[in-house]
């Protein structure tokens, strides 16, 4: 174990109606999930389409559906192994699809399979999509999502017409066909590549008021539903709870130090629900799960005690007390988002890239282990706060969010 001014960046979180994270410790951090109060390319990163992947391509250059088919096998393939050199050939088959797909406009207008041009914006969408979720730190990745997605908004037509009701970016099965949401990462990989972003911005503004989503300015992005107040950070005095578990940071931190100082294989893991994707290196974001559904890690909890003390029974963390609403917007109803505890690890030198997360929750992120000196920021929107030991943030999952640990 090292010593404690030489921590990688560890979170805690905890996910309730809200989702709310919790940092403890130098670079360490406690995060909580839970429900929001009123819901209760470069060669080198791009493969081709060689060796096997190129035999599974469909040898009808029309195929569209076999080739879209593909590249969800591909997906759900990775899912399973996580192995991560799969990804440059996702991309390359999303990259092939839309191209495939373009060169349906060529056919004559009374070509059966320009029926798939009805599709041609949910592609782009969903190729842009994935090269962000699939970025790995890439700048070119991340510039070609941003050409994806422009290409997804640029017919006002489809974007303007009565299908494209907000609730649209919620629908899990559907949401590839929003324009807002399609904005909304628009934006976000724009500001990735240092690229202007204001024109994109006044066009997602002129989309219709019933498909648009309320964004107070570029810098203030997010996928939260209608109803719900939406707000980069809140003001932790607003939830009792949070001044127990800041005043239990100190115990928390012993425990946790005891833990890690008797473990000879390593106690933080990278597992199916971190997106590691989103950095550039296997290992960097790191790990242990407290709290998830539903159900407390009973071998933990004896060995991190006053954490699980603290949360246990809290009702935040009870998906079953979601309303599927927020306020009084009844104009569709969706599931709870996934709620839980977790101490997160992000290695010294290591950024986590923008991303967006749950709607209806917050996170709690208290800082865990923050040694003085230590620059470890969170930033929501355009506001970015650093961890202080013993202290906690709170901010809305839904918008753009990243963090950059700034440690040695």
């Amino acid at each position: 174990t090292r010593c404690c001014s030489h921590w990688p960046g560890v979170w805690v979180g905890a996910s309730f109606a809200l989702f709310a994270a919790v940092a403890i410790g130098a670079r360490a951090a406690l995060q909580v999930y839970q429900l929001s109060p009123s819901a209760r390319n470069t060669p080198s990163q791009m493969a081709p389409l060689d060796g096997p992947l190129a035999q599974a391509v469909p040898a009808d250059p029309l195929d569209i559906n076999g080739r879209w088919r593909l590249c969800e096998k591909l997906e759900a393939a990775y899912s399973e192994s996580r192995d991560r050199t799969v990804l440059p050939g996702i991309l390359a088959c999303y990259t092939d699809l839309w191209s495939a797909a373009t060169g349906l406009e060529q056919l004559p207008e009374d070509h059966p399979k320009r029926r798939w041009l009805l599709y041609l914006r949910k592609i782009a969408h969903t190729a842009g999509d994935r090269h962000l979720r699939y970025a790995e730190g890439h700048p070119g990745r991340i510039a070609k999502a941003a050409k994806f997605l422009q290409d997804a908004v640029a017919d006002d037509s489809y974007c303007h017409s009565a299908d494209q009701s907000v609730d649209l970016a919620f629908d899990t099965r559907r949401n590839v066909g929003s324009c807002a949401r399609a904005y909304a990462l628009l934006l976000l990989a724009l500001r990735a590549t240092s690229a202007p972003v204001e024109e994109a911005f006044r066009a997602s503004q002129a989309l219709p008021a019933a498909g648009r989503l309320s964004w107070e300015s570029s810098g203030q992005v997010h996928l939260q539903r209608p109803g719900c107040l939406a707000r980069p950070f809140w003001d932790a005095t607003e939830f009792s709870w949070i001044t127990k578990l800041e005043a239990a940071t100190g115990q928390m931190r012993t425990e946790l130090r005891a833990l890690l100082a008797q473990r000879h294989e390593p106690l933080f893991k990278t597992d199916k629900g971190a997106l590691v994707e989103l950095l550039s290196d296997d290992g960097a974001w790191t790990n242990l799960r407290l709290h998830e559904k539903g159900a407390w890690n009973e071998e933990l909890c004896a060995v991190l005690p006053t954490v699980c003390t603290v949360l246990r029974d809290r009702p935040e963390l009870n998906r079953t007390n979601y309303k599927g609403y927020c306020g009084t917007e009844l104009s569709f109803i969706t599931q709870a988002p996934h709620l839980g505890v977790n101490i997160y690890r992000l290695e010294p030198g290591k950024n986590i890239a923008a991303h967006f997360g749950s709607h209806s929750r917050l996170t709690v992120s208290l800082g865990l282990d923050v040694p003085e000196g230590a620059e470890a920021t969170l930033t929501v929107g355009a506001t970015g706060h650093l961890w202080r030991q013993g202290k906690a943030m709170v901010f809305d999952d839904a918008f753009e969010h990243s963090v950059a640990h700034h440690g040695t």
